[in-house]
């Protein structure tokens, strides 16, 4: 069964740069996207059975498609991944505080000009925002990518096959949970990332704990609730605020690609100390979130 349906999109809206941005960039790993199509295998709510998620521009550039195919997906599921989707892409009008800020910071502003307005970008999954920043941590992003795809061969996520490509669903929490510290360590998981892993996939089917209601709470019980647990710092936690759970004045300060983004943009020392960066951040506070973006955006532009 193939459901679809349209999002209206404001007049600054560019998915084509969102799909650019997704197509270069490491931590994409489970799913698949070319420069006009986003496509992710994914199970719908109650169903054990994977569908295929496909988004891409409107007839007419009327704003964006989203398709949903699945054995027994329902309207139900597709105005559910709607609204995710619109969240993910963020279909929503800028504020219009950020475009004072680009006025104000010209190294921004310059930014702005050379890409145009570049929106932040949720995971599908917030619990694939954790993944990826628990696997990236201390390691290369390549080196990163290689070991969620390991992880997901050893905890026996699924494939959807679909007109001859395979497409990867991501491990759930309950599938990392079930593995051993021993076969993580035989994938190349250091010890500290295997126990991580294992140890919140654990609380989160345990205690049923659903990712998607941190939004509702605010960044200080968000942060105290996720660096509790085992090998999750501040990097970790900020990193799954700002691409799990769309929390937009978050600026993961400790992220090595921003850093180096920062200090190349700004004429400083590549070295910069962690507290220097997020002193910086402040002056671009709310906006932070989108700050962070423009900046992977650049790092991925110019690699």
């Amino acid at each position: 069964m193939i459901l679809s349906c349209d999002i209206e999109a404001p007049c600054d809206f560019d998915l084509a740069s969102a799909l650019y941005y997704l197509s270069k960039a490491p931590g994409i790993v489970f799913e698949n996207v070319s420069l006009d199509l986003y496509r992710k295998a994914f199970y719908p709510k109650d169903s054990d059975t994977p569908a295929l998620l496909s988004v891409y521009e409107a007839p007419n550039q009327a704003g964006v498609r989203v398709e949903l195919c699945g054995e027994s997906v329902s309207e139900g599921d597709l105005a559910r991944v709607r609204e995710r989707v619109k969240e993910c892409f963020y279909v929503f009008p800028a504020p219009p505080g950020l475009l004072d800020l680009f006025d104000r910071d010209k190294t921004l502003g310059s930014l702005h000009d050379r890409y145009g307005l570049i929106r932040p970008f949720l995971y599908f999954d917030p619990f694939e925002a954790l993944l990826w920043a628990i696997a990236a941590q201390q390691v290369n992003v390549g080196f990163a990518k290689t070991l969620l795809l390991r992880l997901h061969d050893v905890s026996g996520a699924k494939r959807l096959e679909s007109d001859g490509i395979s497409y990867l669903v991501s491990p759930s929490p309950k599938e990392v949970a079930s593995l051993s510290l021993e076969k993580l360590r035989a994938c190349k998981f250091s010890g500290t990332k295997a126990r991580a892993l294992i140890e919140i996939s654990r609380v989160i089917v345990d205690k049923g704990i659903d990712f998607f209601a941190y939004r509702t709470l605010d960044y200080d019980t968000v942060m105290a609730s996720l660096i509790k647990y085992y090998g999750v710092g501040r990097w970790t936690a900020e990193y799954v605020l700002l691409r799990g759970l769309g929390f937009n004045d978050v600026f993961p300060s400790g992220d090595l690609g921003l850093k180096k983004a920062v200090a190349s943009l700004y004429g400083l020392s590549g070295d910069l100390a962690e507290e220097t960066i997020r002193a910086m951040s402040y002056d671009w506070s709310p906006y932070r979130g989108w700050i962070s973006q423009l900046l992977f955006y650049h790092l991925n532009a110019t690699l």
